[in-house]
């Protein structure tokens, strides 16, 4: 008994979890930056984290 109720509260809150929706955030065209500059801003972070990386023979 007490495990059927267990089950019936847990799946009550899986349930509310479920329900709730992300927030929206704005689309591409109201950011700070442009799509092109993050884009370079990726690739020049990833050229120094690659540069600073050990590397394996």
């Amino acid at each position: 008994m007490i495990c059927r109720v267990a089950t019936l509260v847990l799946l009550s809150m899986f349930s509310f979890a479920v329900a709730q929706e992300l927030p929206t955030f704005g689309d591409s065209s109201s950011g700070i930056i442009t799509m092109n500059e993050e884009r370079k801003l990726g690739q020049q972070f990833l050229r120094s984290v690659r540069a600073r990386a050990p590397t394996l023979d």
